[in-house]
């Protein structure tokens, strides 16, 4: 900083001039500086964007593995399960069949002597 005595004496412009530009020059060095330490770079950018890319591919292919995983357990599952099902609708099948089978018998004992009244009733009609 100029002493007590320079700040008295009168500058031209040139000299004004000069100076401006000399702290012109130094703030823009300082704000150069700055503007690095907190902005990124192009160049930065571009490292972080590969970075980015990188790990979503990364974990787009985990993502399909997991995927794949649980669906091939899917299938198995699923496999078991029609087994089971399949099972128990032959045994339901099976259950209706004796069901439907004790009810048409029931029926049958029920009518079996029909042939036998039928006969014995033509034969009443025919004698009147």
């Amino acid at each position: 900083m100029p002493g007590p005595d320079e700040m008295e004496r009168p500058v031209t412009r040139r000299e004004l001039r000069e100076e401006l530009d000399e702290e012109l020059a130094k703030l823009k060095t300082e704000l150069r500086v700055e503007f690095r330490e907190e902005f990124a770079t192009k160049v930065d950018l571009q490292n972080m964007t590969r970075l980015l890319l990188r790990e979503m591919e990364t974990r787009e292919h985990r993502m399909l593995d997991r995927m794949d995983t649980m669906f091939t357990a899917l299938r198995g599952d699923m496999a078991t399960m029609r087994l089971e099902l399949s099972g128990e609708l032959a045994q339901y099948t099976r259950a209706v069949e004796e069901s439907t089978r004790a009810q048409i018998a029931a029926l049958d004992d029920k009518y079996a002597d029909l042939p036998r009244r039928v006969t014995a009733l033509e034969a009443e009609r025919e004698r009147r």
